[in-house]
Formats: structure tokens, C-alpha cells, sequence
């Protein structure tokens, strides 16, 4: 950087313009009348006398060093102007000057430029300077010592940051600022406790490849609880206190190093939004909404929030009238469970692997909605869980499950018997089990099916609980019991289950004693059954049941649910179980007609009726298999059956006169 060059010796002026002959320069200490001195070379060492005498040019050569006064007079001693306080700026002062320039100006390395510039961003700065255009958005880098700066941004967990984590956010709170959490790993001893007003904003929303980071840090915002208690809080004072997001932030934890306490936690606040947050191997539950009983929290909001292999669930809420876009979970006991959480309504869901059920519906979730492109897929062998649970508890009305997508990750195995099962709960299979050892479902001939079975590999036997009459063949399938929609009792009336996929299943749909249900339009593929219904007011209408690996498409249990619905139009590759009542077409009053697939009918052959016994189906055509059981007595041999267009023939050994009953299903290809 070039400078002007100052003059060589210095001049004066008498007041009228014209060079100062034989002038007087008088100088003193700033401020004082006591003479200092000045030098006639740039060392310093050759002194000028006091006053310096001005030469026929009216000029001199003067070198001084800091603060003067100066009088100049004339030849006469009459003064022209006295100055105070003329201070010096000898050469090293320049060059600093000049070197301090260029660094405050340097862009290319992190220790000059803005790092030379002090900010204590806890200050107010005046407007229109960089203080105020710094301190705009505080940093929790702003509450922490170097070395904690340091070990977050090495993201290695050595420095405990709580403390700053829990300065910053007061600070925050009370200066009303928003907080920004630079990328980088924090390490929690304790619960990060955020006022609700504070607007929580991380760099970016890490996937941790670990579920302990310590060590594996590699991008965006991720805090580390190391303890046992929650992660991070936000609690309004009173109901329904406004709050501000929570974004890009990571939690993760040791669910066995660090059991319970869950990851975000937000209670008695409203429009509250988690955005792009993650939580990882947390010892409770990864995302809760509402903790306090009673109309205290509600409008709350996630939106693409990502949570793996919690201990407990990973969407807990308990919020009014609140909104979850494109949940994505894996592993856990429940992928969301609702309490007291009406009108909350789930969009773009991906739920997979949970323990017990990937929802549950608790109690009180009037009006709430599961829509928009879901899946679910249960995929653990060691489970049996279940799609959605809703509980028997009032207030779970009018909820809406549809576009949803439920995959039960079950198997299916055909099996044979080295005879037919005669009133048989056990046998032996042909060939030993050549696959995993397990509980199996198993689905006979006659239509009926026994859970909870265990197959075990290198072995041919079996048994189970209860007698069954079949032929030789079964069907083994995986995942006992697994259950895709459970309604659990009359409290949950008007479901609406609607457009979903059901695969792999023991039961898809367990219409359990409820009111109001509707059915529709659904696909079941490969499921034992398709549809319990033990409902009143049903419509079941335009489902498509295919490959189902039981005897019955529907089964129909009876009184006291089951009664007065409109089941239509739906395609079955099973038979509709028909009543216990024993009555022929007799569906408990249900309207069953324009169904394509096939059509039954039950008879019965009283007890003293002589074998063969030869009873009408009342069918449009012949039938293509007979379901039978055995109400009372023993056959000493194997019950058969021959059918024709109008009769169904049933034949047993043991005498003519045995004393047995006999109920049958008949199925048809036809139009109902």
C-alpha cells in the first residue's frame, strides 16, 4: 500500500502568505508550557535548539516523537498561531498501521479479517453495524469455552456442553432470540431445557450410522444424551402457550448405556413444529407431544422426522387437532401411539419393524385420519405384531384409515400328513420341518386354523390345542396372530378402513364388536383371512380377497356383533363362514349379495339320522368343496361328502344309526 510523501523540511508562512524569514518554532508537552524537544535527523540523536530559528526560505527540518504543542512566531516574537495536542506517527506506527489494514482486508485465512474484530454477542449493538448485523441470530458456540468449541466441531463427545447449552437457551428466552446450533457433536449430562418462544435451529438433520456416536460423528447437529433423563424440553407455563420450531436437529443416545427418557419432549404449547429431526437408540420414546392430562396441548406439528430403535415408541401424542407429514420409523414397540389426540391427522407414513403395533389408537382420537400413501411393514420375525390398534375406550369414533399399504413379512408353507386328521390335535408330517423353528399358524382343509403351533426344524411332529377334522394337507404360516387393523371393542364405532393393501396376515382386518364399520375397496393377498366380522351396521363393499390361505374369506362369528350390515360386491376366492345358527344362507341377517367368487350355504344332519344322509344345497350349481364339523357323537371312520347340482350326500362309518350333527359350507363359482 503506497502513502503520499510528506514534505522533506517543513515551512511556514507569515500571515500574510509569503515564507516565514527567521520565524520561531516554540515547542512544549501537550498541554503544558514545558519545552520538548525536537531533532534535526530521523535517529534522534542530533537536538534542535528550542526554539528552531527558520532559514531565508522560512523552513526547517524537524523530527519529533509524540504529543507537542507548538508556537510559532515571528522574528520579532510576535506569534501567528499556537496548536495542542499535534501527536507524531513515526514509521513503525505507519507500517502497523498499514499491516492492520491489509489484515482486517485478508479473505483467505480463518485467523485474520473478521477473526481480529471482538463480538460479544450477548450485547445489544447499535443498528447498521456489524455487531447488530452479527447478533442477529445468537449461537450456542457464543455461551462456550474454545476447547468446548473445539471437541464439538471434532464431534469426538470428551467436553460436557450442557451447561452453555442451558445458558444459551435462557439467554434466548429472555432477550427473545432465536438459537443456532452450529453442526458438530454436543454432549449431554443433563436435560437440554429450551424456553417454548425459542426458535431451535440445527445445520442439518444427521442419520447416525451408530447408535452410540461417540466417535462416528461425521455431519449435521447431533446431541449426544448421555444420561437417563429426556433430551430435549420444551413446557409452556400455561395451556396452549404459543411455541416456535425445533429444526434440523439430531438426538442420540445408548439405549442400554442410558435407559429412559425419551428424545424431544413438548408439553402444553401449541404450533409447536418439529422439522427434519432424527432420534436414534433412545432409552424411551424418541418424539412426545403432550405429556399433561387434560385439554392442554394441541396444533402441534412434525414434518419428515426420522427415528430408529427406540426402547419405547417413537411418536407419543397426546395433542389436540395435530398434523405428522411423512413420519419415517423403524424398530421400537409402537411407531405412533395416540391418547387423547383428536383430529390428528397422519400423511405420507412409513412405519417398519415395531414390536407391538405400528400404531395404536389409546383412547379419545375422534375424527383422526391416517392417509396419503402409507406403509407398513412388520418385518421381525420375533414379533407378532400388529398394523393398527384401536382400543375399546369412548371417543375412538370416526377414524379413517386409507392409501395404506400393510405388509405382515409372513411365509407360507404347504404341508402334508401322513393321514387324515380325525377329531386329531396332533399328527406327523410326511417329512420332517425343513424350515425355521417357530410358531406357525396352521390352516386345514376344513377351513378351520390353529395358532400359536410350533414347528420345529429335524422334527415331524406336531400338535396343537383343539381338534380338528381335515385331509391330509395344511398350510403352515409364519408371524402367529399377527393382526393388520384390530378394532377392539364397541367404543371404536365408525371406522372407516378404505383403498389399503393387506399381505401376509393371519388376520387382516378384526372387526371385533364394534358399530358402523366400513370396508371398502381394500386388496387382501395371501392373508388366512381376510375380514373377522363381529360388528353391527357393517358395509363391506368392493374389497378384492385373494390367495387367502384359509378356509374363509370372512368369518363370520354372529351374535351379539355381526348383525345388519350390507356386504356387496366384493370378490371372494373363499366362502363368507356362515352363522352358527346352522340355517342355510343364514349370515345373521347381514344383506349378502353381488359378490363375485363364490356363495354358501350351511345344513345340518340332526343327531339319529342314518349315514348316508343326503341333504339339498339350494345352490346354482355344483359344489366344489364341503366344509364339515362334527357337533356331537364319534365316527369310528373318515366323514366323506359327494355333491351334485341340487344335493350334498354326507357319508360316515360307525353304524347307521350314529349319533353325530354335521354343518356344511358349500361353495359355488357364481354370481350372489
Amino acid at each position: 500500500m503506497a502513502i503520499l510523501m510528506p514534505e522533506g523540511k517543513q515551512s511556514f508562512n507569515t500571515t500574510t502568505g509569503i515564507p516565514l524569514v527567521g520565524g520561531k518554532v516554540y515547542t512544549y508537552d501537550a498541554g503544558t508550557n514545558n519545552p520538548k524537544q525536537t531533532f534535526n535527523d530521523a535517529a534522534g540523536t542530533v537536538p534542535n535548539a528550542n526554539p528552531v530559528i527558520l532559514d531565508a526560505r522560512g523552513e526547517a527540518t524537524i523530527f519529533w516523537s509524540g504529543a507537542y504543542k507548538v508556537v510559532l512566531k515571528d522574528a520579532l516574537d510576535n506569534t501567528i498561531w499556537t496548536v495542542d495536542n499535534i501527536i507524531s506517527i513515526d514509521v513503525a506506527t505507519q507500517t502497523q498501521i498499514t499491516a492492520l489494514s491489509n489484515n482486517l482486508a485478508n479473505i483467505i485465512s480463518n485467523a485474520l479479517g473478521p477473526a481480529l474484530v471482538g463480538l460479544n454477542n450477548q450485547l445489544r449493538y447499535p443498528a447498521a453495524t456489524l455487531g447488530a448485523k452479527a447478533n442477529e441470530i445468537m449461537s450456542v458456540w457464543d455461551f462456550m469455552t474454545t476447547a468446548q468449541i473445539n471437541d464439538v466441531r471434532a464431534g469426538t463427545f470428551a467436553q460436557d456442553v450442557t451447561v452453555a447449552m442451558n445458558t444459551a437457551a435462557t439467554f434466548c428466552g429472555t432477550t427473545k432470540r432465536a438459537l443456532f446450533v452450529p453442526a458438530g457433536g454436543y454432549k449431554l449430562t443433563a436435560p437440554w431445557v429450551v424456553p417454548i418462544k425459542v426458535y431451535v435451529l440445527g445445520e442439518s438433520p444427521a442419520v447416525q450410522n451408530s447408535y452410540d456416536p461417540a466417535g462416528t460423528w461425521d455431519y449435521g447437529t447431533v446431541l449426544y444424551k448421555a444420561h437417563t433423563g429426556n433430551c430435549l424440553t420444551k413446557t409452556g407455563v400455561s395451556a396452549y402457550q404459543e411455541g416456535a420450531p425445533i429444526e434440523n436437529i439430531c438426538i442420540s443416545s445408548h439405549r442400554t448405556n442410558f435407559p429412559g427418557g425419551n428424545g424431544i419432549v413438548i408439553d402444553k404449547c401449541s404450533n409447536v413444529h418439529l422439522i427434519r429431526c432424527t432420534a436414534f437408540s433412545v432409552g424411551g420414546d424418541c418424539f412426545v407431544l403432550g405429556v399433561s392430562a387434560g385439554d392442554v396441548t394441541g396444533h402441534n406439528y412434525t414434518f419428515n422426522c426420522y427415528s430408529n430403535n427406540p426402547v419405547g415408541v417413537h411418536y407419543r401424542i397426546r395433542s389436540k387437532w395435530s398434523r405428522h407429514l411423512y413420519p419415517v420409523t423403524d424398530g421400537g414397540t409402537h411407531g405412533m401411539w395416540l391418547d387423547n389426540a383428536p383430529e390428528t391427522h397422519v400423511d405420507g407414513f412409513h412405519f417398519e419393524g415395531t414390536q407391538v403395533a405400528a400404531v395404536r389408537m389409546q383412547n379419545a382420537n375422534t375424527s383422526t385420519k391416517f392417509t396419503g400413501k402409507g406403509f407398513i411393514n412388520l418385518t421381525n420375525p420375533l414379533y407378532n405384531g400388529k398394523a393398527f390398534v384401536i382400543d375399546s375406550f369412548p371417543g375412538n369414533q370416526g377414524i379413517t384409515i386409507e392409501n395404506t399399504k400393510m405388509l405382515n413379512g409372513s411365509t407360507s408353507t404347504a404341508i402334508t400328513f401322513t393321514g387324515a386328521l380325525v377329531a386329531a390335535t396332533a399328527a406327523t408330517l410326511t417329512a420332517a420341518w425343513a424350515g425355521t423353528t417357530g410358531l406357525y399358524t396352521l390352516c386345514f382343509s376344513d377351513g378351520s386354523a390353529r395358532t400359536g403351533v410350533t414347528l420345529t426344524n429335524g422334527s415331524a411332529a406336531v400338535a396343537w390345542v383343539g381338534a380338528v377334522t381335515a385331509t391330509a394337507a395344511a398350510r403352515a404360516i409364519s408371524f402367529s396372530g399377527g393382526i393388520a387393523v384390530d378394532l377392539q371393542g364397541v367404543a371404536s364405532n365408525d371406522v372407516i378402513v378404505r383403498n389399503c393393501d393387506f399381505e401376509g396376515w393371519d388376520v387382516a382386518i378384526n372387526d371385533g364388536g364394534t358399530t358402523g364399520t366400513i370396508i371398502q375397496d381394500n386388496l387382501f393377498y395371501g392373508n388366512r383371512l381376510a375380514i373377522q366380522a363381529n360388528s353391527q351396521n357393517t358395509q363391506y363393499t368392493g374389497n378384492n380377497i385373494r390367495n387367502t390361505l384359509g378356509g374363509w374369506s370372512i368369518d363370520h362369528i354372529g351374535f351379539p356383533g355381526g348383525t345388519t350390515g350390507i356386504w356387496t360386491q366384493n370378490f371372494l376366492d373363499k366362502p363368507i363362514k356362515p352363522t352358527q345358527t346352522g340355517v342355510a344362507g343364514n349370515f345373521g341377517n347381514n344383506q349378502v349379495y353381488g359378490n363375485k367368487g363364490y356363495k354358501t350355504s350351511s345344513m345340518v344332519v340332526t343327531g339319529g339320522v342314518p349315514s348316508p344322509a343326503v341333504v339339498p344345497h339350494g345352490l346354482a350349481g355344483i359344489p366344489q368343496y364341503v366344509n364339515y364339523s362334527v357337533y356331537s357323537g364319534a365316527p369310528t371312520n373318515m366323514i366323506v361328502s359327494a355333491a351334485d347340482a341340487t344335493n350334498v350326500t354326507i357319508s360316515w362309518g360307525g353304524g347307521g344309526n350314529c349319533q353325530i350333527c354335521v354343518r356344511s359350507a358349500l361353495l359355488c363359482e357364481n354370481q350372489l
